[in-house]
């Protein structure tokens, strides 16, 4: 064995591994950010009619302290929100068996259901797609 061999392949191993630990927490994270949209979908959904009231009284408000100087800068930005609470609500899951029914294949899966393993998923145990 050459002299320094075990110590490359001790550098090479150790960044396979941070590579394979920071593939798996990036896709905690997406896991995590894809929960947060949802649930934040459904309440934009469940309350969309709360939500564009209170904008409309949101842009009164501010209309009316203003003289209506800036009525088409407020109409502009309350399309603007309403749009983007449209968007949001369009993140909602498909709500099959009540509004507390859990996205499927989430988390909250059963023990027949998918695996939130590290093998669990498209991905493989690296964090890679296989196929």
């Amino acid at each position: 064995m050459p002299p320094g061999a075990d110590g490359h392949a001790a550098r090479r191993s150790a960044a396979i591994l941070v590579r394979v630990e920071r593939d798996e927490f990036v896709r905690q994270g997406r896991v995590l950010a894809d929960m947060v949209l949802r649930e934040a979908g459904a309440r934009a959904a469940e309350h969309s009619d709360q939500l564009r009231d209170a904008l409309g009284a949101l842009a009164g408000f501010v209309n009316d302290q203003t003289g209506g100087r800036y009525a088409d800068q407020v109409g502009r930005a309350a399309d603007f929100v309403e749009h983007g609470v449209d968007l949001l609500a369009a993140q909602a899951p498909e709500q099959q068996a009540g509004p507390s029914a859990p996205p499927p294949g989430g988390p909250s899966a059963g023990p027949d259901g998918p695996s939130e393993g590290p093998s669990g998923g498209p991905e493989g145990p690296s964090g890679t797609r296989s196929g």
